[in-house]
Order: structure tokens, then sequence, then C-alpha cells
């Protein structure tokens, strides 16, 4: 093998197992030892969303955007909500609850709520707070309540409580 060979199959092998240094965004939880990072898409364009244990540092990638989105914990660290900017008339919510009993060496996760009508267009959801004492997160809607995007006269935000209680793991 040549030494520009060798050399070009050690990056291909470093780009493909050490992808948490190109990441364009860090999360670190606040007490669970998990990172959610962001990379690049896979086209060049958009976000995926990887989630490593720092312990093992295994990685798994979780989500993919369109284009971007940003990564909120919970304040214990179990869970974590990601607030996707699909497009840029339209804002969705994703929560996961970590598997934390799980082995060492495996890393899972599972979605426990996603907002719904995820393709209306102007309709914008955000993360308002977490209430981990009720097993709640506050989240809250804005969108044009008649449906006509081009006039924009009747915006209504309505709030929700949304039950996180996790206990699949």
């Amino acid at each position: 093998m040549s030494h520009y060979e060798a050399m070009k199959t050690f990056l291909l092998a470093f780009i493909l197992f050490t992808p948490s240094l190109f990441a364009t965004d860090t999360w670190p939880s606040p007490k669970t030892g998990y990172t959610a990072f962001a990379l690049r898409g896979k086209d060049d364009t958009g976000m995926r969303l990887i989630l490593r244990k720092d312990a093992t540092k295994t990685e798994k990638q979780i989500f993919e955007s369109p284009r971007w989105f940003d990564v909120s914990w919970s304040p214990d660290g179990r869970f974590f909500c990601i607030e996707d900017h699909a497009d840029g008339h339209t804002t969705n919510l994703h929560v996961f609850g970590l598997l934390l009993r799980s082995s060492p060496d495996t890393l899972g996760c599972d979605l426990i709520y996603a907002t719904p009508w995820p393709q209306n267009y102007d309709m914008h959801w955000k993360l308002l707070k977490w209430d981990m004492e009720k097993g709640v997160v506050k989240i809250q809607c804005h969108f044009d309540a008649n449906g006509t995007a081009a006039f924009k006269r009747n915006w209504v935000t309505k709030t929700y409580i949304v039950p996180i209680d996790y206990t699949a793991d």
C-alpha cells in the first residue's frame, strides 16, 4: 500500500469513527453523562443529531432535519427536547426519554412526544418549561387561526401541558 493510500484509509476511518470531532453544536446533559451534538446533514444540508454516552463514547444518530434544530435537556438530564426548525414557517417539538438502565455498550432513547400536524404552515411550537416534580413539560403553539398565511391577521397562541412520566426503562 502506498503512503497516499495509507493516509487516505486513515483519514476515512478517522472521519467515520470520530464524528463528534466535526460537531457544529454540542449540548451536554446536566447530570446523566450524555452529550447530544449536531453534524451537517448527509447531503451537506440540514443537521443530524447524534447522542453519545460519554463514559463509553458510544454514539448513535437519533434525528435528522432538512434545516436546523436546537436541543434542550431536562434539569435531571433524563429527557431532551428537539426544537426542529424544518422550515422557516414551521417549528416542531420532539421529546425523547433516555434509556438509562441499558447496558453500558448500548445507547438508547425513545420518542415520547411529538407535536401534532408537523407539516402545517405557519405553526410554531416551543418548549416553555420542564416541570420534573409534576412529570410534565409546558409547551406553546403560535399559529394562524384562519389558515390563511398570506394575511396573518388572526395569530393565536395556546399553551399545553404534556405528561412525560416515563418509566419504560
